[in-house]
């Protein structure tokens, strides 16, 4: 999909350039839209100002040196460039340098944001962003945490690499689900970069919703939605019979289906009066749909210097 096009699932649509939501929910009183160049615009009242957030996703650093040559062969095949022309790091530093410009009050990193868990890509990464002077929130993707090839289940590398790697991006936060609030928005930062949610990961949706004011769901995989395809959560399809990458990145072949806790986890956001927004990336291209009112957004392909800007308010 060309970065500056946009689709909204509804019946009624606007001009090409500006495109409203659809349904109404009780939660609202305005439709949310998308500019192609001021992105995406989520209404909500009683913040104090709007507030502006840069969706960084799938960076896909792959920095490496000899302090994980014994893992050289299981970063081999993610270790190339997406663009020819721009190196990931350069696309991430490009970014990260006009953020520094444009002060954004929040850089929402949904995953994919290493294609390999070393420790030179960690290192960069968390240095960079730092360095940046913007506050920056993580979650993780299905390429953080794995090392392709590497022994034991999705949920099991996830552990491992999580606790021997990624701790100093989660800044001292709950990996699998935490919250954080940023002018006047909560922004809840799950984990489901295996495909899945597990119950306390869902009873943590629940009850910080439950609190009341506005919050945005920000994970790595998007939910299911008619031409998204089986690389989405809750999604009929989904299953060891449609995963035709599993030998290619050596992990473990998908389940028969995903948990019902997932399902579970998709139906609780039809129920969330605090909800706005759905932010997840995975998919490398710009989608927007609305559910019911509620914006689901996949971010673009930041490997090649791409955001998706989101202002809610």
């Amino acid at each position: 999909m060309n970065r500056r096009q946009f689709i909204v699932s509804c019946a009624a649509a606007a001009s090409a350039a500006t495109m409203p939501g659809c349904a109404l929910r009780p939660r609202c009183d305005r439709l949310f839209w998308y500019n192609a160049s001021s992105g995406l615009h989520i209404p909500c009242d009683g913040l104090e100002r709007p507030l502006r957030v840069w969706q960084v996703s799938d960076s896909h650093l792959n920095l490496r040196d000899s302090r994980d040559d014994e893992y050289k062969d299981f970063y081999a095949r993610m270790g190339g460039e997406w663009n020819p022309g721009l190196t990931a790091r350069e696309a991430f530093e490009r970014i990260l340098e006009k953020a520094k410009g444009e002060r954004p009050d929040l850089l929402l990193v949904t995953g994919d944001l290493i294609s390999f868990p070393t420790l030179k890509n960690v290192e960069f990464a968390v240095e960079r962003l730092d360095a940046c002077g913007v506050p920056w929130l993580y979650t993780a993707g299905n390429h953080d945490w794995h090392f392709e090839g590497d022994s034991g289940s999705d949920a099991e590398q996830r552990e491992r690499w999580i606790e021997k790697r990624l701790l100093p991006l989660y800044k001292g936060e709950d990996p699998m689900a935490y919250a954080k609030t940023i002018g006047g928005v909560k922004f809840l930062m799950i984990d489901n970069s295996t495909y899945n949610v597990d119950e306390r990961q869902l009873e943590f949706f629940r009850a910080e919703t439950a609190k009341g004011g506005p919050c945005v769901l920000a994970m790595h995989i998007p939910f299911w939605h008619r031409g998204w395809g089986v690389f989405t959560c809750a999604c009929p399809d989904w299953g060891a019979d449609t995963d035709k990458y599993w030998q290619i990145e050596r992990r473990q072949r998908w389940a028969e289906r995903q948990d019902d806790t997932t399902f579970e986890f998709r139906r609780a956001t039809d129920e969330a009066e605090g909800l706005v927004a759905v932010l997840a990336g995975h998919l490398h291209k710009l989608d927007v749909v609305s559910d019911g009112g509620l914006a689901h957004a996949t971010a673009p392909l930041a490997a090649v210097g791409e955001v998706l800007k989101v202002t809610i308010g």
